[in-house]
């Protein structure tokens, strides 16, 4: 990402308005700072994928079920979109930790630390998502792990070989509940923070689901866990605040509230939805680009 403001966002309207009041010292200043905050409400949350590999999206697709060939009416297109309909739970964001060395002195070996390294520290992600009869989770799940990797001979089954070609890249964006606006303005302004994974691929065929237990009929639920590289900054935020507030994403939301649930995320906008690109946001441009 390079040095500059990609790691801290912008909180000077926030502190504009709080030197107005700060000097009121009496009940943390609750009465004062709600004239101009709420306080931060979780369980908000999308995903989007916006890097589809076309290798893997024609190749594992039912040929049968996508006789016109377009990679926008695959089966692994709509799995993609169903998704991002499902997704239930996102776990394993790192806390990163300044680390630091001590160095002592004196007689009495008192330490004085300095700062020494940091890192994100994630490769992984978990993510949960709703199971349907017929297992299509499931299914897709494992076309595309073994695909990477045949279980039975240890070989890579796609076409065309490199991360590129089995790897998806998605914005991961948590806000307020004023996501659900009709005003741009106010969408926008309600991204509380956002990442893009990159490099991102299944490790699990999850099994688990099929045992038996008498009694046991519970709702089935998927939770994977991802390879994933992290990013994120301001010109992330940015980016994830242009595409809250695009028509393409309102029309999502106006879906929604009319409970008309049919093709979630359109035909080739899924690629680029409402023309607000993530291409160059992440360390290695070549990742984000067409695996053609």
């Amino acid at each position: 990402m390079g040095i500059n403001k990609s790691y801290s966002f912008d909180t000077t309207n926030f502190f504009k308005e709080f030197n107005k009041v700060k000097e009121n010292v009496f009940n943390t200043g609750i009465s004062d700072t709600k004239k101009f905050a709420e306080p931060y409400i979780g369980g908000y949350s999308f995903i989007h994928i916006y890097y589809r590999p076309l290798t893997l999206i024609k190749e594992l697709s039912d040929s049968e079920n996508n006789s016109s060939n377009n990679a926008a009416d695959s089966d692994f297109n709509d799995f993609f979109d169903l998704m991002e309909l499902t997704f239930k739970e996102f776990q394993n964001l790192p806390s990163i930790e300044l680390q630091t060395t001590g160095i002592q002195g004196g007689f009495t070996q008192n330490e004085h630390h300095y700062p020494t390294e940091i890192g994100k520290n994630m490769t992984d992600v978990s993510m949960k998502f709703q199971e349907y009869s017929g297992v299509p989770f499931q299914r897709m799940f494992q076309k595309w792990i073994t695909a990477i990797r045949d279980p039975e001979t240890g070989l890579y089954r796609l076409s065309k070989y490199g991360l590129k070609h089995y790897s998806i890249s998605l914005l991961y964006v948590n806000t307020s509940p004023a996501i659900g606006s009709s005003v741009a303005q106010t969408r926008s302004e309600s991204v509380e923070f956002a990442c893009i994974l990159t490099s991102m691929f299944p490790k699990k065929i999850d099994l688990d689901k099929f045992n038996y237990s008498q009694g046991d009929h519970s709702i089935g639920e998927v939770e994977q866990t991802f390879t994933c590289n992290l990013h994120w900054g301001k010109k992330i935020m940015d980016r994830a605040q242009e595409f809250v507030a695009s028509d393409y994403f309102w029309k999502k939301i106006d879906k929604a509230y009319n409970n008309i649930y049919d093709n979630f995320a359109g035909d080739n906008e899924a690629y680029n939805a409402g023309e607000v690109s993530f291409n160059n946001l992440n360390d290695k441009d070549d990742h984000t680009a067409n695996d053609k």
